[in-house]
């Protein structure tokens, strides 16, 4: 370590994912793209394999952050959890039942009966209570396939899942929409007229010791990752590029080429979608919506989800949002735009 990176603060972030792939690449690339440093950080990112254990990590002090889905914020301060939000990092939902785009279904009341794919195990509550919102009782009136796990995604088994109509739906997070048009299993979603509407969808999360004591810390992060945001949705393909050349295991195998690109490229532009910021009630950096965490709490509360109402500072602050947006968008966007990779 040089005397250049000793100067930089720690920053632990844990990832929810088995490995690192282009839909996170705002994340992943505010080290590449110096984002991290200009902020004195020095951001270390672990795949932790699936939320719970991203999740677990913060709570326990392993890690400093992690990003995950609004829901878990819920669902652990409802057992009495220190898991804290302090930075909205997708407003709009990024979870959807979907189905193949020849299939007959085109409702979420039609899945009563059948067998839905889950992407991970711990997608079980928001999949329970969506369909609950729609009239279906999730325990008794459908069967699920679990997929993902901590090493593997298990794409490959969800699309031949849904082409052999093992499954008739998926329980899908945007990250892995690339995955089905490449493999000629283009998808459609099924709409969900509350569930459509909750945001946030992900935020930034920490414990509450590591937001008493280091929040200037967490707040220069979640700048860097609006930059790392912005240089994204200026320029996703080079942001796909970039990500390759970076993480060794996102690199597609050769002769992959062309195919990997779509995929990822897809999925990318998927999760740049749900993370602007520019049609939100507030069209600011990591700002979180206090209407929309209002309808969380009461959505999660009518299907049984959580059982107690906490006062919502107790869930998560907007205290940093203008230090999170005290930066120049020109340099990014300039950058962006003159990267060849």
């Amino acid at each position: 370590m040089n005397a250049e990176t000793e100067t930089l603060e720690p920053v632990r972030l844990l990832s929810p994912f088995p490995h690192l792939m282009p839909p996170v690449a705002p994340l992943v690339l505010i080290n590449p793209l110096g984002y991290a440093a200009q902020e004195g950080l020095d951001v270390t990112i672990e795949s932790c394999g699936i939320p719970s254990a991203a999740i677990e990590g913060v709570i326990e002090g392993r890690g400093d952050v992690a990003f995950v889905n609004a829901i878990f914020n819920f669902l652990y301060r409802d057992q009495g959890h220190p898991f804290f939000a302090f930075s909205c990092y997708v407003p709009h939902q990024n979870r959807t039942f979907v189905v193949p785009e020849t299939s007959d279904v085109t409702s979420i009341q039609e899945l009563k009966g059948t067998t839905v794919g889950l992407f991970a195990i711990d997608h079980l509550p928001f999949a329970r209570a969506t369909l609950m919102a729609d009239g279906i009782d999730a325990d008794k009136e459908v069967k699920f396939n679990v997929y993902r796990h901590k090493d593997s995604f298990e794409a490959d088994e969800m699309v031949d899942a849904l082409k052999t109509g093992e499954i008739t739906s998926i329980w899908l997070l945007d990250v892995m929409v690339g995955h089905f048009p490449v493999a000629g299993v283009p998808l459609r979603s099924l709409p969900a007229s509350l569930v459509d509407r909750l945001s946030p969808s992900a935020c930034l999360f920490t414990n509450d010791s590591c937001m008493r004591e280091r929040s200037d810390v967490l707040a220069r992060l979640a700048r860097a990752v609006a930059k790392g945001t912005l240089f994204c949705q200026t320029n996703p393909i080079a942001a796909v590029r970039l990500l390759w050349e970076y993480v060794p295991e996102a690199r597609p195998r050769p002769g992959d080429e062309d195919l990997a690109f779509q995929r990822d490229l897809f999925a990318l532009k998927a999760r740049l979608e749900n993370q602007r910021v520019d049609n939100t009630r507030d069209p600011r950096w990591g700002a979180i919506d206090d209407e929309g965490m209002t309808a969380w709490q009461e959505f999660l509360l009518e299907t049984g989800e959580i059982k107690k109402r906490l006062p919502l500072a107790e869930h998560y602050t907007n205290d940093l949002v203008e230090t999170i947006n005290d930066f120049d968008p020109a340099p990014v966007i300039k950058q962006a735009h003159s990267y060849s990779g």
